[in-house]
C-alpha cells in the first residue's frame, strides 16, 4: 500500500472573541475551529500524454501525476492510499489507469476522488498504392522503362501518405530496374510500414504491369516483268517503274507493332528501255521493338524488244509477152511473200509496182522492202 503523509503544523488558531462561545471550550483558549469540516483532497487532473515518449519517460510522468495529489486541509497527519495499491503505468503505446485516492486524517476526515491517467497515440493512417498498367511502345528504351517504374514507386510511396503514430517509417522492395522493354512483364512491389507503436506492420502491395510490344505484320511484295514493246521511252519505263515500287510498298501493307517504318532501295529509273534488264529491289521494315528488322526483296522485269526480221520473195521470172495487167498483177502477188517479224509492231513500208513498160525481155527488175 502507497501512503503519503504529511505532518502539518497548526498555523490557523482563532480565538472565542473571534468565533463566539459555541466554538470554544473556555474564554482564553485558542483553538482548531470548524475548517476541519474543510479539509479534503484533492485528486492530479485527468491527463492524456498524445506525445510518443519512451516507457521510461511514461513512467516518470505517471509517477510525477500520482505525486500531484494534495491534502488540503490543518491536520496533525494525514494519509493518502490508492486503489489499486500499486497502479502501474499504462504502456506507451496506448493505455489508461483509473486511480482512487482515498484521505484518511487524524481529524476524522475520510475522502475519496478519482482521476485517470491516459495514454492516447494517433493510430498509424495510410492509403493503399495504385497498380498501374503502361505499354512498351510509350519508351524509347530500357533506361526509359526504368525511369518511369522509379517514378511509379515514388509516387505511390507518396501516395501512401503515412502518418500518425510515432514517427512511423515507410520501405519497399522494388529492384532497381523495371519489366525487359519490348518483352513487357510485371513488378510486384510490397511497402511496409513499421512504427513504435504499431503491433503489426502494415503491408501494402502493387503492380507495375508493362505491356509487351505487338507483332509486326506485313506481306511479301511481288515480282512483276512487261515488255519493252509496251512503253514508249525511256520515261515511260520510269514512270512504271516508280508505279510498281509504290503499289509494292502499300501491298506489303505494313501493321502492328510502335509505329513501324518502311524504306527500300530502288533506284530512280528503271531498266534500260529496249533493252533486256531487271531491277532487284529490297525493302526494309523496322520498328522499336522490331529485332531483326524485316527485309523483303522483288523483281521488276523488263522485256527487251525482239530483232525486226525481214524476209524477201524468192527470185522469180515472169513470161516477157504478159500484159501490163498480167505482170502487175503477178507482182502484187509475188509480192505478198514478203515477211516481217519481231521488232514492236514491226510495218512493212509501201511500195509500188514498177511500170513494166520500161523493161525489155530479159531484164532484170530488183527491188528493195524496207520496214
Amino acid at each position: 500500500m502507497k501512503k503519503y503523509l504529511l505532518i502539518l503544523p497548526v498555523f490557523l488558531l482563532f480565538s472565542t472573541s473571534a468565533f463566539g462561545e459555541n466554538y470554544s471550550h473556555s474564554e482564553d483558549d485558542y483553538f482548531i475551529g470548524y475548517f476541519f469540516n474543510g479539509d479534503s483532497i484533492q485528486c492530479p487532473n485527468d491527463t492524456i500524454i498524445t506525445e510518443c515518449l519512451g516507457p521510461i519517460e511514461v513512467f516518470n510522468q505517471f509517477d510525477g501525476w500520482l505525486s500531484s495529489v494534495a491534502y488540503l486541509g490543518s491536520c496533525d497527519s494525514f494519509a493518502i492510499t490508492l486503489d489499486p495499491q500499486s497502479p502501474m503505468a499504462p504502456n506507451e503505446c496506448g493505455g489508461m489507469v483509473q486511480v482512487i485516492f482515498n484521505l484518511e486524517d487524524t481529524c476524522g476526515v475520510m475522502q475519496s476522488c478519482t482521476a485517470e491517467f491516459k495514454v492516447e497515440i494517433p493510430l498509424v493512417t495510410s492509403t493503399a498504392p495504385s497498380d498501374t498498367t503502361v505499354a512498351s511502345c510509350n519508351f524509347p528504351d530500357q533506361a526509359a522503362v526504368d525511369a518511369d517504374f522509379a517514378a511509379w514507386v515514388s509516387a505511390q510511396t507518396t501516395a501512401i501518405n503515412v502518418g500518425g503514430g510515432c514517427n512511423p517509417q515507410i520501405s519497399n522492395d522494388a529492384p532497381g530496374s523495371g519489366p525487359a522493354h519490348c518483352t513487357g512483364g510485371e513488378r510486384k512491389v510490397t511497402w511496409t510500414i513499421t512504427d513504435l507503436c504499431l503491433g503489426t506492420d502494415i503491408k501494402y502491395t502493387a503492380t507495375y504491369t508493362l505491356n509487351d510490344a505487338p507483332a509486326v505484320t506485313s506481306t511479301a511484295p511481288s515480282d512483276t516483268t512487261v515488255a519493252s514493246c509496251n512503253f514508249a521511252d525511256q520515261a515511260a519505263v520510269d514512270v512504271d517503274f516508280a508505279d510498281w515500287v509504290a503499289a509494292q510498298t502499300t501491298a506489303i501493307n505494313v501493321g502492328g507493332g510502335c509505329s513501324p517504318n518502311i524504306t527500300n532501295d530502288a533506284l530512280g529509273s528503271g531498266p534500260m528501255h529496249c533493252s533486256e534488264g531487271s531491277i532487284e529491289v529490297k525493302w526494309t521494315i523496322t520498328d522499336l521493338c522490331l529485332s531483326p528488322n524485316i527485309t523483303y526483296t522483288a523483281t521488276y522485269i523488263l522485256e527487251a524488244a525482239s530483232s525486226p526480221t525481214l524476209k524477201c520473195p524468192e527470185d522469180i521470172t515472169v513470161d516477157p509477152n504478159l500484159s501490163q495487167d498480167e505482170l502487175d498483177n503477178a507482182f502484187i502477188d509475188w509480192a505478198k511473200n514478203v515477211t516481217i517479224d519481231g521488232g514492236c509492231s514491226l510495218v512493212l513500208e509501201e511500195y509500188t509496182a514498177p511500170n513494166f513498160n520500161d523493161y525489155c525481155a530479159g531484164n532484170t527488175i530488183e527491188f528493195t522492202f524496207s520496214t
